[in-house]
């Protein structure tokens, strides 16, 4: 299972002349790693897809420790991954999974970090737009995993170039995905078993 990365949700960006920078792709992977490498943070996840919508918050503490709840068509699941252990919550009732389980979950989970920004093309900086009534430096590029293309537009805050914004749009099997995230930075952001 893979957290969601492949996001979208094309918002009005009213624009300035962009900046020419040597390497967009670098800028990018060098925003997305601020996410990780900046203390604890959540993410807010909306996708709207042909198969149903989808919300999940995602609770950070790089670099282990994990939190989500996930809400499609009116069912809630929550998983809290530590040290290399993880528990799931379907039924209002906690497990743990199986180590393997656990493994290959937090596998997945990291591997929707930067380093999966590798393959990135198309790699474009937008310079600054404004969305919802916030300027922030904008990123634009397309990326291919497990036969999805994804267009993604990264909204980072211009003082502390930490993504705060996150939309893209995929296709699958001819259906499309809207997804955006919104981050938040929170050093309060705890995460422990649940048992």
């Amino acid at each position: 299972m893979r957290l969601v990365l492949a996001l979208t949700l094309a918002t009005a960006a009213a624009g300035f002349a962009a900046p020419a920078f040597a390497d967009c792709g670098e800028d990018i992977k060098a925003v997305m790693t601020l996410a990780t490498s900046s203390g604890p943070y959540r993410m807010e996840t909306q996708v709207k897809a042909a198969s149903g919508d989808m919300t999940m918050t995602g609770e950070m503490v790089p670099p282990a420790a994990i939190r989500t709840k996930t809400v499609i068509g009116g069912m809630t699941q929550e998983m809290v991954f530590v040290d290399g252990r993880g528990w799931m919550n379907t039924a209002g009732s906690w497990s743990e999974l199986p180590a393997e389980v656990a493994g290959q979950m937090s596998a997945a989970v990291k591997a929707t970090g930067p380093d999966m920004l590798a393959g990135i093309t198309a790699p474009q900086c937008l310079g600054t737009q404004s969305v919802d009534g916030r300027d922030y430096l904008a990123f634009s590029f397309d990326y291919a995993v497990s036969g999805i293309n994804t267009s993604t537009t990264i909204y980072a805050d211009p003082a502390t170039r930490r993504p705060a914004k996150l939309v893209s749009s995929s296709e699958v099997a001819g259906q499309k995905t809207e997804t955006a995230i919104t981050y938040t930075y929170d050093p309060a952001i705890r995460i422990t078993a649940p048992l």
